[in-house]
């Protein structure tokens, strides 16, 4: 009986207990934001290059010391006194031989040089000859020349540009004087003072055309010639000459 009691109570309990609601739906989850993205770390930069260095730029090798020229040149008699005895104007050729000693980076060069000129003025004359065994005498045409043969020896000063070159000379030497008709001469040493001046270009690799003047001043004059009117003339003065050559380097 007291069993049956309990089972009873327990039975009515169990009915009037209300039934268990739906379960509570879990909150949801919250996603914790992602941290930033992290920006790649640069790539370390190639090392700089160097500066370029300039070009290196070949100076041009200087010109060859030694330098030989001939010439043609066209040559005037100072106080000749015209042509009457023999001709103011002739010809003029020679050479000369020239060294640089010293070229400055401004172009400016110094060397020494040495030259030779044979300068020959001419004229046909009639000349009266006696045959001595005939005892007779005849016209003749001879000719009357006058010449000065010269050495000398010249300190000269030059300025270079490319391939161009302005110089300048002065210097002293000798000059052989000779006159000469028929079977009579005179020949006459004498000390001479010479200056140069003149320009000079390149038409080749170590060959250049030559345009120069130069002036020579005798000194110790023991000769002289008579003109026409009585008047006395040096027979070996001085000289003028201007004119071209081709001179070569080595």
């Amino acid at each position: 009986m007291l069993a049956a009691a309990l089972f009873a109570s327990l039975l009515a309990q169990a009915e009037q207990a209300p039934a268990p609601g739906p379960a509570e739906p879990a909150p949801p989850a919250t996603a914790e934001p992602a941290p930033p993205a992290t920006a790649p770390a640069p790539a370390p930069a190639a090392a700089a290059a160097p500066p370029a260095s300039p070009p290196i730029v070949a100076e041009p090798a200087p010109a060859p010391a030694n330098s030989v020229s001939v010439h043609v040149r066209y040559a005037y008699r100072i106080d000749s006194g015209g042509d009457s005895v023999v001709p103011a104007a002739g010809l003029s050729l020679g050479g000369e031989f020239e060294r640089r000693l010293h070229a400055f980076p401004s172009g400016i060069e110094i060397g020494v040089a040495t030259n030779f000129f044979y300068d020959r003025f001419s004229k046909d004359v009639i000349a009266t000859s006696f045959d001595p065994t005939t005892g007779s005498s005849e016209m003749t045409i001879v000719s009357r020349t006058l010449s000065q043969t010269s050495f000398a020896l010249m300190e000269t000063t030059a300025w270079r540009y490319a391939d161009m070159r302005l110089f300048l000379g002065l210097g002293g030497g000798l000059t052989v004087g000779y006159f000469g008709e028929a079977s009579s001469s005179n020949t006459d040493l004498m000390p001479l003072a010479r200056g140069v001046f003149g320009f000079d270009f390149a038409i080749a690799a170590r060959t250049c055309a030559i345009l120069r003047v130069d002036y020579s001043h005798t000194f110790n004059r023991d000769s002289y010639l008579v003109s026409p009117t009585g008047a006395l003339h040096p027979m070996f003065g001085d000289l003028f000459d201007a004119g071209i050559g081709l001179l070569v380097r080595f």
